[in-house]
């Protein structure tokens, strides 16, 4: 929206004040097209948010205008919505969409991964005592330390590449479980705690 140099502060503090829009872009440090619009009351053209405000008051200062006299000038900004508080509203719309679904569901998909990661586990077993001419039965007996290890690496990468960077398990994805925990950058702590709490209810 435009208005007039009459209702624009601005714009006439600064021609009362002599100042040429050189001088006040070597106070603030503002590039012309942004200080012309200001000074023009051509609030749409300035950068949304934070940015509007910030260059409108930083023109304000040069020309002697207090935040008082801004009232007027302050709602005519573009504006966007703030993160924060989207971000809160993106969480309970997570929330509430794990509230949806039934209880049930949850420990059925936990049985489900249990089962998946018995029969992979059970399966490594069998192609390991095959490579080595052995029974698994005797395999077991004979080497279980190594075993364990084998078997608890591929639960611990399960866990991390499915619930920790996927967001569902294989579980969690039959069941219909949904993925209730909030976007957010994969560091690797993010990672571990998504895997760790991939079975935790929700609240």
């Amino acid at each position: 929206m435009r208005i007039g140099y009459v209702m624009n502060p601005l714009g006439v503090a600064r021609r009362m004040r002599g100042l040429s829009l050189a001088e006040i872009a070597n106070t603030t440090r503002l590039s012309p097209r942004h200080l012309e619009a200001i000074d023009e009351g051509r609030f749409a053209d300035l950068p949304v948010g934070i940015y509007a405000r910030s260059y409108v008051r930083a023109f304000a200062d040069a020309v002697g205008l207090d935040t008082a006299e801004l009232a007027a000038i302050l709602p005519l900004l573009p504006t966007e919505e703030d993160p924060l508080p989207a971000a809160a509203r993106a969480r309970a719309a997570v929330a509430a969409s794990a509230e949806r679904v039934p209880r049930t569901r949850v420990p059925a998909a936990a049985g489900l991964d249990l089962l998946l990661l018995f029969i992979l586990n059970a399966v490594i077993v069998r192609v390991v005592a095959m490579t080595c001419g052995i029974g698994a039965g005797a395999l077991l007996t004979h080497t279980p330390l190594p075993l364990i290890v084998l078997c608890a690496t591929t639960w611990v990468l399960y866990f991390i590449l499915l619930a920790g960077v996927h967001g569902r398990t294989m579980g969690q994805v039959v069941c219909g479980v949904p993925d209730r925990r909030p976007e957010c950058p994969l560091r690797l702590r993010v990672i571990l705690l998504r895997a760790v709490n991939a079975w935790a209810p929700a609240d």
